[in-house]
Order: structure tokens, then C-alpha cells, then sequence
């Protein structure tokens, strides 16, 4: 438990409580967290660090124990990011196959080494 696990336990109770007043933006990125965490919502509390959920979800300034999500962005830096998904996800792939080719050059290196 850090110092900061009551604030965020505060503060992702009282934003779950007015969930429907939230902006859009916000609510959209509650939705990513319960979605990427999908175990620990099922569960009621995260599988490391055994906060509460749903109400961790809400909290602005929690991040994932696992990396999965950081703090909310704010709404330009939301739209962004949903406005490049598509390229994020093409850049994504290019690393995963450039690994995987350095993965194989390896192998083969390794093979013609013995």
C-alpha cells in the first residue's frame, strides 16, 4: 500500500458515484481500464495491489500495477491517441516482426556457430 492508495480509493469513489457527470473522455478511459483489467473487476479488487474495484477505475492519478494504464489523460491527449490507434497499432506490429526476425537471426547464427 502506498500513500496515495487512500486518495485514489477517495477520489475513484466519490467520480464512480457521479460516474454519469463525468466528460466523456473520462468515462471512455474508465471503460479501457475495466477492459485491460477485466480479472481484477471480475474479482472486486486488483490482483497485486488489492485495491477496490470498480472504484480504482475512476481514480484520475492511479496507474496499473501490471503498466497497463497510466493517469487519465486529459482530452486533447485522449483524442489523440484514439485518432492514431491505427497507426500506433501498425508501428506496434512492425517492432513485434523486427523482433521476431532478430529472434531468428539469432537462432540461425547460433546453429551455424556449434
Amino acid at each position: 500500500m502506498t500513500l496515495l492508495d487512500p486518495i485514489n480509493y477517495v477520489q475513484g469513489t466519490i467520480n464512480h458515484a457521479f460516474e454519469s457527470h463525468l466528460p466523456v473522455h473520462i468515462q471512455e478511459q474508465v471503460e479501457l481500464r475495466k477492459f485491460l483489467c477485466g480479472e481484477c473487476l471480475k474479482a472486486g479488487q486488483c490482483e497485486v495491489c488489492k485495491c477496490k474495484t470498480p472504484q480504482m477505475f475512476y481514480s484520475p492519478h492511479k496507474e496499473d500495477s501490471k503498466g497497463r494504464w497510466g493517469t487519465f489523460m486529459n482530452e486533447g491527449q485522449w483524442k489523440a491517441l484514439k485518432e492514431n490507434m491505427a497507426a500506433y497499432a501498425e508501428f506496434i506490429q512492425t517492432l513485434k516482426e523486427r523482433e521476431q526476425y532478430k529472434e531468428a537471426a539469432k537462432f540461425e547464427n547460433t546453429q551455424y556457430t556449434r
